[in-house]
């Protein structure tokens, strides 16, 4: 009992020198942010403590529970709306705050009809509290690999506290400091879902857990990408309208410039290459300079692009002009329009999300830089995608898609199908909580 309590005061010390460290480093961060605008942008818009907390007080005060979802960024966000929706469905107040602003911008640029914000600047046990004693979550989840030790701390004395779609990351290594900050962490959380039985594994050895507070669940991502496709086609409005009717459609998504450059370099290898083909590109960055780089490229290899935004309602364009979606959360519905997809990132960097047009069962292509995606690779391993190192490689990718005439029906869709059901799942788990 006594050594219980020296470890409580211990920890609670240690989280208060945290939280005082963590103030100081973010009102000097205020100061950096006058000389940096990467750092001011990120800091640009984050709520004051007390306002949100009495944004959330009021909303909250209507419900018997609510439940509070802590993400990184857009792709966590997605992970969590299967979760949000069914407790929105079940009468629960649901709020997600966002680390990143970048996540906070896509959400809003969707227009999404659910409660989020930006995160306070600092991870204080200050700020923390004073916004879950508003909030009063029954429940907290955080989704994947988002560990800030004040937010937890302060988040376990509010309720449930739970880790979902958590897996080790490709290549994951761990020195001892970070490994024992971490192990401290997660033996916080009531429960941990865990992607597969190896992750489950993985986090119960290497961080000394309980074996009963960990769950396999899959991963929510699936749920997302398949709940997604169907409204996509659903709300495809200005969009389907301007795509012009043809048999076959190529779409770049979530494209950088070195992608582009494989399609270019492709196309002036064989100058036939998009004959009968309409192409979507839709850049990972849609910022202003961005689209100009993309549009003069375009030009200089002789091809004709329009942008979404510069085309009026109800006009359709031409089937040899490459429309260019300078207009966050498209993606998706893109995809939908497909028959062949060639996923950026992975020509320079790493693969981005391969769910997205997987379930529509295009044809699947990517660049040689995908090992960090787990899909990625078993698509690939399962021979139903395509590795794209070089132009001719992308040339003969997409000619041998235009000789067999392919439909939509290569396999990818069935295997996004059967991993589905993780969002279920863990929704029944929390009904017991949300219902005691």
């Amino acid at each position: 009992m006594a050594e219980t309590t020296l470890k409580k005061t211990f920890n609670s010390a240690v989280l208060l020198i945290y939280s005082f460290a963590i103030t100081v480093v973010g009102k000097f961060a205020r100061v950096l942010a006058l000389f940096s605008p990467k750092l001011k942008a990120q800091l640009a818009g984050r709520p004051s403590v007390s306002d949100l907390a009495a944004v959330l007080q009021r909303k909250r005060k209507n419900y018997k529970d609510a439940v509070l979802f802590f993400c990184s960024s857009a792709g966590e966000y997605e992970q969590a709306r299967p979760l949000i929706d069914r407790l929105v469905k079940d009468k629960v107040f649901v709020h997600t705050l966002f680390f990143s602003k970048s996540g906070y911008d896509y959400a809003t640029a969707r227009k999404d009809d659910v409660s989020f914000s930006l995160s306070p600047a600092t991870d204080s046990v200050w700020d923390w509290g004073w916004l879950l004693a508003a909030l009063r979550p029954t429940l907290t989840a955080v989704v994947r690999h988002e560990l800030w030790p004040g937010f937890i701390w302060s988040a376990k004395n509010y309720g449930g506290l739970v880790l979902i779609d958590a897996s080790r990351s490709i290549g994951e290594t761990n020195s001892k400091p970070k490994k024992f900050v971490r192990s401290a962490l997660l033996n916080m959380f009531d429960k941990i879902y865990a992607v597969s039985k190896t992750d489950a594994d993985f986090f119960i050895q290497n961080y000394n857990l309980d074996q009963k507070n960990v769950m396999i669940s899959g991963d929510t991502k699936f749920d997302r990408v398949l709940e997604r496709s169907l409204s996509a086609v659903n709300s495809s409005s200005k969009l389907s309208t301007l795509l012009p009717k043809v048999d076959q459609r190529l779409v770049l998504g979530s494209a950088h410039p070195a992608d582009l450059e494989t399609l270019l370099g492709a196309v002036s290898l064989d100058k036939n290459l998009l004959q009968g083909w309409q192409v979507v590109i839709v850049p990972h960055h849609i910022d202003a300079e961005n689209i100009k780089h993309f549009q003069s490229r375009l030009k200089d290899a002789g091809l004709d692009s329009k942008t979404y935004t510069t085309i009026d309602d109800g006009r359709s364009m031409a089937a040899n002009q490459i429309l260019i979606l300078d207009t966050m959360g498209m993606l998706a519905e893109a995809y939908s329009f497909g028959t062949a997809a060639f996923i950026g990132g992975a020509s320079h960097h790493q693969v981005h999300n391969v769910l997205e047009p997987a379930v529509h069962g295009l044809n699947l292509a990517w660049g040689p830089r995908y090992e960090s995606s787990q899909e990625a690779v078993q698509f690939v391993n399962d021979g139903i995608a395509k590795v794209v190192k070089t132009p001719v490689d992308f040339k003969t990718w997409l000619n041998g898609i235009s000789a067999m005439k392919s439909s939509n029906d290569n396999g990818t869709a069935n295997a996004v199908g059967s991993l589905t059901g993780a969002s279920d799942l863990i929704f029944t788990d929390w009904k017991k909580i949300l219902n005691g």
